[in-house]
């Protein structure tokens, strides 16, 4: 039995290595280096290059490097009986939630300013940004131990979901679309958490940051296809909005030429919210790969007509 490994953008040596330390009886090699049409039926997959599926016609699981799958379920070229599976990593919510307030401590301390008023040796002072009312869009696992983080931290925390949440760190749960706009319209900071789904595509649009205070904040840990890009360049051009953090893009990595790169209100980082470790993620690659070989149900099976 055989292991292709399908990653793009960096490289999968260390993976490898770790996975044949786990199942050394096994064969694990990158994609390309098998001849094509080889009998190989697991995979592990990120951002994997669109000939995969040809070149590997006999595939029947592909694990996720991580905890998004969006790259996976959304792939027209994928066959569709596929069985998909994902990264449940525990310390993920705690990372995210860590990285979350610290953007927002960051906003209001204008810590940007500061830094690039360093770069050109200025001397400048600026009052704090005011404000801690929060609405999370997105309130699963992670949506909820943002909320808690932030209510721990003095915020009081709105979420927008689809079902009604009820908890002691949550003062007002919006529900359904309906209640979206309403949801952003006194919030002083707006984080989505959304997943990639049909449903999400481009919900976060010229509506709602509108809709925001003009002094409103707005994050992005969850998936990129969530924001329309050109109507937050939009808001952040013409000061609908104080400024955004984004995490998450549609495109990654985010091309060079790429407007976002020129806004000053805007703070970018290269999907770090949250890192799989290393070492979770090949225990469970290994436990599904043993599970798959002995006809027993896979760990974290994903279900693609949800997205997730």
């Amino acid at each position: 039995m055989s292991i292709a490994i399908a990653i793009s953008n960096r490289s999968a040596k260390t993976l490898i290595n770790a996975l044949k330390t786990q199942l050394p009886n096994v064969e694990v090699r990158n994609w390309h280096e098998y001849e094509a049409g080889a009998d190989v039926k697991f995979a592990v997959c990120w951002q994997q290059p669109s000939e995969l599926w040809s070149h590997l016609p006999h595939l029947q699981v592909v694990s996720s490097l991580g905890a998004g799958v969006d790259g996976l379920v959304y792939d027209m070229n994928r066959p569709s009986v596929l069985n998909i599976t994902r990264i449940v990593d525990p310390s993920l919510s705690a990372q995210m939630a860590d990285y979350v307030l610290a953007t927002i401590l960051n906003h209001q301390r204008n810590m940007q300013t500061y830094w690039r008023a360093q770069q050109e040796g200025q001397w400048i002072f600026k009052r704090r940004n005011v404000g801690n009312h929060v609405t999370i869009l997105g309130a699963g696992e992670i949506g909820l131990a943002v909320a808690r983080k932030l209510h721990l931290n003095g915020y009081q925390v709105s979420t927008w979901s689809q079902s009604l949440k009820e908890a002691d760190y949550i003062c007002t749960s919006y529900v359904g679309m309906e209640q979206l706009i309403d949801s952003v319209k006194n919030a002083d900071v707006v984080i989505s958490v959304l997943p990639a789904t049909t449903q999400t595509n481009d919900v976060i649009g010229e509506a709602l940051f509108t809709a925001m205070p003009e002094q409103g904040y707005f994050i992005n840990v969850g998936r990129g296809n969530t924001v329309d890009e050109q109507a937050l360049i939009n808001a952040l051009n013409s000061a609908d909005i104080a400024g955004a953090a984004l995490d998450v893009f549609k495109q990654e990595p985010l091309p060079e030429h790429h407007p976002f790169w020129q806004l000053p209100q805007l703070t970018i980082t290269p999907h770090i919210s949250a890192i799989t470790d290393q070492g979770e993620v090949v225990q469970q690659i290994a436990e599904n790969y043993r599970r798959f070989t002995l006809g027993k149900a896979l760990n974290n099976q994903v279900d693609v007509n949800r997205g997730y």
